[in-house]
């Protein structure tokens, strides 16, 4: 049987041997620990912090996440597309998540501030409304996304095309339009 955890704090905790027990961890605090190829299927999160955590190889399938916040989390290459979608919300702050999937998700009013983004693929994501603070998007992904009322006033290096993406009333600052006209083979000076 899973266990149940409410109001916990776990720190410096190094998960890679012994796992973290399977269950349901309600507001819940992680600060540095180490979740490397941790296998987080049928875990459930409701209102947990992870901060400075580790999670490299980690295998995020089936895997609930409800307002979870991550804080300067180690997340590259992390596969979010496979997580149980019902109440999915998280948001990211100074969060590395290079290389990590997030296609097909609802990630509506999500935040991420201050994240690298680099080769992250979004395809078909319904990004309504997200919010991509101070964000580097190098060589993202991003074909076939609900990008309407996306704010990427201060993100950058990213390049949407327009003809494959729902843009209205996304935001963005005269600076980034490059990052939309990249497809184009523009030269702007």
């Amino acid at each position: 049987m899973d266990g149940y955890f409410v109001d916990q704090e776990l720190k410096s905790q190094n998960y890679t041997h012994n796992k973290l027990p399977k269950g349901e961890y309600d507001h819940c605090q992680f600060i540095d620990c180490d979740f490397s190829e941790m296998n987080f299927a049928n875990y459930t999160f409701i209102e947990c912090e992870f901060s400075s955590c580790n999670f490299s190889l980690a295998k995020l399938k089936n895997a609930s996440f409800k307002q979870v916040i991550f804080y300067e989390c180690k997340m590259t290459g992390i596969d979010f597309s496979g997580v149980n979608p019902f109440l999915l919300e998280m948001s990211f702050h100074s969060s590395q998540l290079n290389f990590s999937t997030f296609v097909n998700l609802q990630l509506k009013g999500m935040l991420f501030s201050n994240c690298n983004l680099e080769e992250a693929d979004f395809s078909e994501a319904d990004l309504t409304k997200v919010d991509f603070s101070q964000c580097n998007l190098r060589s993202a992904i991003f074909t076939n996304c609900n990008l309407q009322e996306a704010d990427f006033r201060t993100a950058h290096h990213y390049a949407i095309n327009p003809e494959v993406n729902r843009l209205k009333n996304a935001r963005f600052s005269k600076n980034g339009l490059e990052g939309l006209l990249y497809h184009y083979q523009l030269r702007i000076e």
